[in-house]
């Protein structure tokens, strides 16, 4: 909606025609399939140029139940989605999708009810409604806690339900998502069952469309344990279990899913584990995007947790969740190429954006450019009007920020003179 352009400079060579990477087989995630998730509340440090390099095709966001009606609060989402369609590359802006959080069982000293549930999302819903399209009643109820259990799957259903009849009556534009699903695996690498047999997911959406709970017009999904063990099971598991509901055949958007990279938690891994996921998640042929029920991928989230009260930049000490494509001071990370090359459909340009060129003679062209993932040295390569020279690097130490980008769509292409091109 806004074009935004980064305050950068850039030396752009005016030729013809983009670098490609090899094209990769078809699958159901296409060039407009590939969005990002992201919850960090200053999103001028999460959704900065590392998030508009991306070009993604949509935004998810959670917006927390109790909060809903706090104006500090509304602003800040407001602000969140400005920066989102800040960097949408077509008129309108990015297309977003909002799920609630997981509701208190109780709500201002009495047991929270569907309509006392509804009466709390409808003014916000009112409010944004004009910049979101798609809108989600929990956030991973069948993860833990009351809403983990028969009788709180029930209650989600109830919300659906509500929450369709209110869209329909007052935003007919607006659209239905799935509560966000998740996977449960066991150390070991097999699906976690109830004693009854069931799997923890095939258990929970059976008591949800049991009760009545609306799909809406997309599955919303989110399998981290399956990107952590490269797996298909859980992902094959819920389609197998919608096929039974009413929900069966609709598309599945993965609405979150990310790889751990350097966190406190057990689950914390090195960033080549990290990218080694991203690149399986991104896989068309043989990963997850090439699994037929899935339409849509979000990747969770941008950036590792920053201390926001250090005076100087630095990631934030003991914080239990690292999934972010960025360090906490704006370097990407190995995967952050990797999701760049799927979301921009294999653009070459997502290793640098912004290469310089010298001319030292008529018979000469130097390309200069950044090294890529960790590396921060500067690199030569030379045209003498025949042939180019070898890479070789000079060394020294560059910002993670390439200078310039422009809209894909205005950005005149470098990339015959890039060294990636030839």
């Amino acid at each position: 909606m806004f074009g935004r352009i980064a305050s950068r400079v850039t030396v752009v060579l005016a030729l013809a025609g983009f670098a490609v990477l090899p094209a990769s087989a078809s699958a159901d995630v296409g060039p407009g399939g590939w969005g990002i998730s992201d919850d960090l509340h200053i999103p001028r440090i999460s959704l900065d140029e590392t998030f508009d390099e991306l070009e993604p095709k949509s935004f998810r966001l959670n917006a927390t139940w109790e909060a809903l009606n706090d104006r500090g609060y509304s602003a800040q989402i407001q602000d969140r989605i400005n920066e989102a369609n800040a960097a949408a590359r077509s008129p309108g802006g990015m297309e977003i999708a909002v799920s609630f959080t997981v509701p208190p069982q109780n709500w201002q000293g009495l047991p929270l009810t569907g309509q006392a549930w509804l009466d709390q999302v409808a003014p916000f819903i009112d409010r944004f409604s004009p910049d979101v399209e798609w809108w989600s009643p929990a956030n991973e109820p069948g993860l833990k806690g009351w809403t983990f259990t028969p009788m709180g799957a029930l209650m989600v259903a109830d919300f659906s339900v509500r929450l369709k009849s209110y869209l329909e009556q007052n935003h007919a534009a607006d659209k239905l998502l799935s509560p966000d699903f998740n996977d449960h695996y066991n150390s070991d690498g097999t699906l976690k069952r109830h004693p009854d047999g069931t799997s923890f997911v095939e258990r929970y959406v059976k008591f949800f469309n049991k009760a009545g709970g609306q799909f809406g017009s997309a599955v919303a999904w989110h399998p981290y344990g399956g990107i952590r063990r490269t797996s298909f099971l859980s992902t094959d598991d819920l389609v197998t279990t919608l096929s039974a509901t009413s929900g069966a055949g609709l598309p599945i958007w993965v609405t979150e899913a990310g790889a751990r990279a350097d966190d406190s938690s057990t689950a914390s891994q090195t960033e080549a584990q990290q990218d080694a996921q991203v690149k399986w998640m991104t896989d068309t042929s043989a990963g997850l995007a090439s699994h037929d029920g899935i339409t849509r991928l979000h990747y969770y989230n941008m950036r590792e947790e920053p201390d926001t009260a250090s005076p100087t930049c630095r990631a934030k000490a003991n914080f239990p969740w690292d999934t972010g494509l960025v360090r906490a001071c704006g370097d990407k990370r190995p995967a952050w190429y990797t999701w760049c090359l799927a979301s921009r459909g294999n653009d070459a340009a997502c290793y640098d954006d912004s290469p310089g060129a010298a001319s030292w003679s008529s018979s000469r062209l130097d390309v200069l450019w950044r090294g890529y993932g960790d590396d921060a040295a500067i690199y030569r390569k030379w045209w003498d009007t025949k042939s180019w020279s070898s890479a070789s690097t000079l060394g020294g130490a560059t910002t993670s920020s390439p200078a310039v980008v422009a809209p894909a769509s205005k950005r005149t292409a470098w990339s015959a003179w890039s060294p990636l091109a030839q």
